[in-house]
């Protein structure tokens, strides 16, 4: 029961993506074009298989699912092609597949065997350069879910876990082309490379840094099927039956490779609590991150840079929602949170977006949803921490070793929600500097750039006393507070003149909190991941 409500928070805030794409998100988009390069092999794998026992049943039948689920999958991805480069490559991949599957879907003969052969390492080189092309684009979104060194190697992780159900594909393939004969010379050189590099990606998993429990079982079932069908590739007179075993040891490897990659999709939250609560504050800094873009482009400053701040924040604030929506069973009271939120994004997203029309009147319905939309966001917020205190290691941050209950301010976690607060009073501050300096509502700006001031500080101070401190966070603090300091004195007296620099240095601020965030992350992640 805990381990699936610990699930259910790393959906929450990893699993979900894009809604402006209707039911497809980034890492959705990303392991269905890892999916479609093992198609590549597998379609060209079962073509051969067929050549040689043309009275298999069930390889017709394989074929024609791995063609329809190629298929498929090419029509889902059309959909969500949110930069050129993904235009372009998505195209790429369109034109081969129809030469491609015209052959696989054809008549059996050492013909089609050849062409096919040709044509598969093609489509494979397409398919990745696709795949490479969302991952780029997953990691542009830099400021959001993939900034941390341990979710890139998460991603990487998954990426080699699709190498791995592709290269057990075309060791097949290349078994069955060399078996029969088939351009056999250029056939065995890929079937050693395949090999070679089957060998390095396993190993690279097995050694990884990161893994759970249920991943070094998924790997150990992997190694067996590994030293089973390994033992029979070097005879190529192999029997029918001996084939077909080979075939089940390879597929067997693919479906745990796809299981491990799951799991690796759980793991790329870190298996923490606290990933989902920084997460969750994330959310709310983005309503302001992107109040703040959008005052900046009305008046002119740097309008190009502005947008794509916008676009870049809407599209992280969506990776997070679609999979609180999916995930809202969760509680009755996360469900309704969760669908106010959906309501009021709606209206929040269309305001922003619309750009024809900007002036003093559509700045403030601006600031004014935004302020809604933080508050909707807090409620979630709120909702996903009531969950997270079921899980009983998740108390542990709230309780000394004598087990006596903390104060608030006293624990780690809270350490973490403040510094996530002031990533959202990074943005405000901005939002409130541009107004005043450009004499916009005046007297309700200049109010709210104090309470903005006067919130920060007052969770500076808690975090600078927490006795939770180390030599590293009090050195991120001392950083953040300089940075702080500097815009103090700017809002002391805010000029038209200074608004690049004051949003120069809100942008150096938010970096800084982002870092500790990520700091008080990793003390839980690394405390939890003990109890493990």
């Amino acid at each position: 029961m805990q381990l699936r409500i610990l699930i259910l928070l790393l959906s929450l805030c990893f699993g979900g993506e894009l809604m402006a794409f209707e039911g497809l998100t980034i890492r959705e988009a990303i392991n269905k074009a890892a999916r479609q390069q093992t198609l590549t092999q597998r379609i060209a794998k079962v073509y051969l298989a067929l050549n040689n026992n043309l009275y298999e049943p069930t390889f017709y039948q394989e074929r024609d699912a791995a063609i329809e689920l190629f298929q498929s999958q090419l029509d889902e991805l059309k959909w969500y092609t949110p930069t050129d480069k993904i235009k372009a490559s998505l195209k790429n991949v369109q034109t081969l597949w129809k030469e491609y599957k015209a052959v696989a879907d054809w008549s059996i003969n050492d013909e089609g065997a050849v062409k096919l052969l040709r044509l598969c390492d093609e489509i494979l080189y397409a398919s990745n350069l696709l795949f490479v092309s969302y991952e780029e684009y997953a990691k542009e979104l830099s400021e959001g879910a993939f900034n941390n060194t341990e979710t890139i190697d998460i991603i990487e992780l998954i990426q080699t876990t699709g190498t791995q159900r592709m290269l057990t594909q075309r060791i097949m393939l290349f078994y069955l082309a060399s078996k029969q004969n088939i351009d056999a010379f250029i056939s065995k050189r890929k079937l050693s490379i395949a090999i070679d590099d089957y060998k390095n990606t396993l190993t690279q998993l097995q050694n990884a840094a990161f893994q759970s429990q249920d991943i070094r079982t998924e790997l150990n079932t992997i190694q067996e099927n590994w030293t089973n069908l390994n033992a029979l590739l070097n005879n190529l007179d192999n029997d029918v039956d001996q084939v077909n075993q080979m075939m089940s040891f390879a597929d067997n490897i693919s479906q745990k490779a796809d299981e491990i990659s799951i799991l690796y999709e759980y793991l790329g939250a870190k298996l923490t609590i606290s990933k989902a609560i920084n997460v969750a504050s994330y959310q709310n800094m983005l309503t302001q991150r992107i109040a703040k873009a959008y005052v900046a482009l009305a008046y002119g400053y740097t309008p190009a840079k502005h947008k794509r701040e916008i676009l870049t924040s809407i599209d992280l604030f969506e990776e997070h929602m679609l999979s609180m929506i999916r995930s809202s069973n969760a509680t009755e009271d996360l469900k309704a949170t969760v669908g106010v939120v959906k309501t009021m994004w709606k209206n929040y997203r269309n305001l922003v977006t619309t750009w024809d029309k900007m002036d003093e009147i559509s700045v403030i319905k601006v600031l004014e949803k935004g302020h809604v939309m933080m508050a909707t966001c807090d409620r979630v917020a709120q909702e996903i921490e009531v969950l997270a205190k079921t899980i009983p290691e998740y108390k542990a941050f709230f309780v000394k070793e004598n087990g006596e209950a903390t104060n608030k301010q006293e624990n780690i976690a809270h350490q973490m929600h403040l510094a996530g607060l002031q990533r959202v009073y990074s943005q405000r501050i901005a939002i409130y500097f541009v107004m005043n300096a450009l004499e916009i509502d005046g007297d309700l700006s200049n109010q709210r750039m104090k309470s903005t001031i006067g919130n920060y500080n007052k969770n500076m101070q808690a975090m600078l006393t927490s006795p939770v401190n180390n030599t590293q966070i009090n050195d991120e603090l001392k950083k953040v507070q300089a940075s702080w300091s500097s815009i103090e004195k700017y809002c002391t007296a805010p000029k038209k003149e200074e608004i690049p620099a004051l949003m120069d240095l809100c942008a150096n601020l938010f970096n800084e909190l982002d870092q500790l965030n990520n700091t008080y992350e990793n003390r839980i992640d690394n405390f939890f991941m003990q109890q493990k």
